[in-house]
């Protein structure tokens, strides 16, 4: 059992959910009979402070996750729009649509210079949504 004065082996703690995760690598669950968390209580009342949960760049990332996830959906079902058979019955103005909405969907994160809580997924054109099942596109009622 570890003593309560006994916090010197505690490096960096994060909040995680109702408990802790204590130096990266193990939870601590929100309960005073658990020996670990009286540890943590003891810590923080010595005036260290917890981390949050995520830090505004683990934040970031996995809002990049989501944007890049929604962005190759969208790019696999309309994958099949440029098929040398589908392409043949489409009008000129139509492919121009198709190739403006995908080089759109491809640019967005090249560089993750963006906030990606600011991204501004293309406006699906019609020549897209009346040949696919718009579902996929979530931002899209």
């Amino acid at each position: 059992m570890i003593e309560k004065d006994n916090i010197k082996w505690i490096q960096t703690v994060k909040i995680r959910g109702s408990g802790y995760l204590v130096n990266g690598c193990f939870s601590v669950p929100n309960d005073p009979r658990n020996a670990d968390y009286r540890a943590v209580t003891a810590w923080i009342a010595k005036g260290n402070t917890p981390d949050p949960e995520f830090s505004e760049e683990e934040l970031k990332n996995q809002e990049w996750e989501k944007v890049t996830e929604q962005k190759d959906l969208e790019l696999k079902a309309t994958n099949h729009l440029c098929y040398a058979d589908v392409w043949e019955d489409i009008t000129p103005g139509q492919r121009s649509q198709i190739k403006n909405f995908r080089l759109s969907l491809r640019s967005i994160d090249q560089d993750k210079k963006e906030d990606p809580f600011k991204v501004v997924f293309p406006e699906v054109p019609d020549t897209i949504k009346n040949r696919i099942d718009i579902s996929i596109f979530k931002r899209i009622g």
